[in-house]
């Protein structure tokens, strides 16, 4: 069966989204083994590209209502697991209809 593109385009962000949360255990990864500054600075960049994702498919809010104020102290720590495993659930949701 074949999705349609509104499906496909929400399945796009969600995957997209989890890559970006993603970029939080890498810079944990850059906060125990390499550099901090490089850790702030890929932190950073996964805030913006995840408010950018917000901006552009706000559907995505509606089925995360605390990713924006996780966003907030971001910077000082880690996105919890439970909006990544929530958008993990997403996905294989769409992906199987």
């Amino acid at each position: 069966m074949r999705m349609d593109s509104s499906v496909t385009d929400r399945l796009h962000a969600l995957e997209r989204l989890r890559e970006l949360l993603s970029l939080f255990h890498v810079a944990n990864d850059a906060d125990d083994h390499w550099s901090s500054a490089e850790a702030t600075e890929i932190r950073q960049r996964a805030i913006k590209g995840i408010r950018d994702l917000l901006a552009e498919h706000p559907f995505v809010i509606a089925i995360f209502p605390t990713l924006e104020s996780e966003l907030e102290t971001a910077h000082q720590r880690d996105i919890s697991w439970s909006i990544w495993m929530a958008v993990e659930r997403e996905i294989r949701g769409k992906s199987h209809r």
